[in-house]
């Protein structure tokens, strides 16, 4: 009896029977290009299809994969040895490219902004999924340096000039709000300064490791098809 004791708990197909085999990337990116399809037709919002993209990449069996698309209609699922249900191969070996490439895209913030993700963008669909999601991501938070920046500093000097000139007539309340209102696009500002050092280091590294990144950003000007 407790030499099966091991063996209770560990994932087994949706109709029984053996053990289920652990999924490969090429069937994640399946999943995952599903979802796509189905957010591009306007059977999933944008939060749905980020929630289940994310389960969909953590999935370790194939049963796992079964509830993220059961309400969008006819779907094929792994088989439970491993491989797709379409037969295709497992795509093992270029996982480890796709992942290469699309920290590429990431560094591209250092030297080649704008440029590097706007051909990822555009290949993409010739390579997988993950690489596409990957460099909208990158090219999404450089346009979101840019245009916050730009907006903060603008901001910025008009506010600043007011407050410093009317500081002098002003006191109390007046004053403290103007404070605020220099505070806000000050901080936007530094927070796009340091994000433009940092957070692309810090994608790259998550893209090496075969993570979802999403750059912490107010705002996406650009959605996937």
């Amino acid at each position: 009896m407790d030499e099966h004791r091991g063996h209770t708990n560990r994932p087994r197909p949706y109709g029984g029977g053996s053990p289920e085999t652990r999924l490969s990337h090429a069937d994640r990116d399946a999943v995952a290009e599903l979802l796509q399809e189905a957010y591009s037709k306007g059977q999933l919002d944008e939060n749905e299809f980020e929630q289940r993209v994310d389960a969909a990449m953590g999935a370790k069996y194939p049963s796992e994969l079964e509830h993220l698309t059961m309400d969008l209609g006819p779907v094929r699922f792994p088989q439970s040895d491993g491989r797709a249900a379409s037969g295709g191969e497992e795509g093992q070996e270029t996982s480890p490219v796709q992942r290469v490439v699309s920290a590429a895209g990431h560094a591209s913030h250092y030297y080649l902004p704008f440029v590097v993700p706007l051909l990822l963008v555009a290949v993409s669909d010739n390579m997988s999924w993950y690489v596409r999601r990957q460099a909208m991501e990158a090219l999404n938070f450089q346009l979101f340096c840019v245009i916050a920046g730009t907006a903060s500093t603008l901001l910025i000097t008009p506010v600043a000039l007011f407050w410093a000139l009317g500081s002098v007539a002003m006191t109390g309340a007046p004053a403290v709000l103007l404070g605020v209102l220099l505070a806000v696009p000050v901080a936007v500002l530094l927070y796009c300064l340091t994000g433009w050092l940092v957070m692309p280091a810090v994608a790259g590294i998550a893209s090496l490791m075969g993570k979802n990144w999403h750059y912490p950003m107010f705002f996406r000007l650009l959605k996937d098809k």
